[in-house]
């Protein structure tokens, strides 16, 4: 058995013993409280700005209406994910913070995982603790907002690029491309991880590098194919995700720009 797999078996969430369990356990509890507090409050009862379009995209989707018109301006994953919670259990804003609260405590143990296998198990229970009191984390898991889902993307392709590194499985390669794939759905930015995720792979291991990167690339575009397929056939434009970013280059570098979103 080669160190990375005992480093892989030595740091999962068993390994993380009871006290990494109470600190999921509090992080719950923590969030469901807020909700509790917050529950009557307009931050729920009335979306605003990106959360109102997100709102408004969901619930015609929930009515039927599932491919809308025109290329995405907006990154769609969310409002799909917002789309099924208001199928199954009606247009209940609360709802979908309930569940982006379980996903939140899924990002302490993915916070964990990360940090023990990096570091070691000290740092992994120490950045799950900081992940389950991070005011900013649990805040966005209240609003209707894209914020929650990005980073539980983000903390699976962090963990599922070191198992890449460290197992010789296709089947991991195959799931790091569609969460990388899942993840540019819901902020088209994440792309550009792919450079660093290739450099990795390179770094790492020359002689298998390329088939690494081709396999993740090749799972990734047909991650994205029906999105991309969509844009032509309702919009009549190959846009391979949404076609926001000259809007969003614009506004922070036209000549009145400020650095502020406005």
């Amino acid at each position: 058995m080669t160190n990375r797999d005992e480093q892989t078996h030595d740091y999962g969430f068993v390994k993380g013993g009871r006290v990494l369990w109470g600190i999921v356990l509090f992080a719950l509890l923590y969030r469901w409280a807020n909700l509790l507090i917050i529950g009557d409050s307009d931050l729920l009862r009335i979306p605003i700005i990106d959360s109102a379009f997100y709102h408004k995209w969901a619930v015609a989707i929930s009515q039927g209406k599932v491919f809308g018109d025109g290329v995405f301006f907006m990154s769609p994953l969310y409002p799909y994910f917002l789309g099924i919670i208001y199928t199954i259990f009606g247009t209940k804003v609360w709802m979908t913070a309930f569940l982006q609260s379980l996903m939140g405590a899924g990002v302490v143990l993915l916070t964990y995982r990360l940090g023990a296998r990096i570091v070691d198990r000290k740092a992994g229970l120490i950045s799950a603790a900081i992940a389950a009191v991070y005011t900013p984390f649990i805040f966005y898991e209240t609003v209707l907002l894209t914020s929650t889902i990005i980073l539980l993307l983000s903390a699976f392709i962090l963990n599922l690029t070191i198992t890449t590194l460290e197992r010789k499985n296709i089947v991991f390669l195959i799931l790091l491309g569609i969460v990388i794939g899942l993840s540019a759905l819901a902020r088209p930015l994440a792309l550009l991880f792919m450079p660093f995720l290739y450099l990795l792979y390179f770094v790492d291991d020359k002689e298998s590098a390329l088939n690494k990167a081709l396999i993740v690339t090749a799972v990734l575009l047909l991650a994205l194919a029906p999105v991309s397929i969509r844009n032509l056939i309702v919009g009549g434009e190959f846009t391979l995700t949404t076609s926001s970013a000259g809007m969003n280059f614009y506004v922070g570098n036209n000549p009145e720009a400020t650095g502020l979103y406005w």
